[in-house]
């Protein structure tokens, strides 16, 4: 009688384990044998980021990594002369960091930038350049460390003209 029990209890939870698999997969649409982040920072794979660095500066493949395990295809491009970029993309020496990178031929978005603003660009497309966090924060996407203070996401029109896009 005790076997019994225990397979009952056993084909139970077997039988609760599949009824969670089986309303996960079909809720989420998700693979079973796939790794797939569904979090609120993913983005879909067709999103292409071409993410410019200085050679010798090793955080700017710490956020290529970031922008890759949510789902962004990157290309890393190294070059010796990021301030021609910068310029180039009408960055504003205020809010520069240590790479630029365009998404999706589209918008700039200048330093360690947490998916969540990125997001919010991608969704309300507003009439601007791109956006920035400013220097190198620590606690921000491919910087080490905790996060000292809120981060101040600016836009950008113009070499000189930003203004505070949202707070995280």
């Amino acid at each position: 009688m005790l076997k019994i029990t225990l397979s009952t209890k056993k084909f139970s939870l077997l039988f609760f384990i599949s009824l969670l698999l089986l309303f996960a997969y079909s809720y989420n649409r998700v693979s079973l044998f796939t790794y797939k982040n569904n979090n609120s920072n993913s983005i879909p794979n067709s999103k292409k980021v071409v993410l410019y660095k200085d050679p010798s500066c090793t955080c700017c493949g710490g956020y290529a990594s970031y922008l890759r395990k949510n789902g962004f295809s990157v290309e890393v491009v190294k070059v010796s002369n990021l301030n021609a970029i910068k310029k180039e993309k009408n960055v504003p020496w205020a809010v520069q960091s240590c790479h630029t990178a365009v998404f999706n031929d589209e918008y700039v978005i200048e330093g360690h930038v947490p998916l969540e603003a990125v997001n919010k660009l991608l969704a309300e497309r507003p009439s601007v350049l791109g956006i920035a966090l400013p220097g190198m924060p620590t606690g921000s996407p491919g910087m080490g460390g905790f996060k000292k203070e809120p981060f101040k996401i600016y836009t950008f029109n113009s070499s000189s003209n930003y203004e505070l896009f949202t707070t995280l």
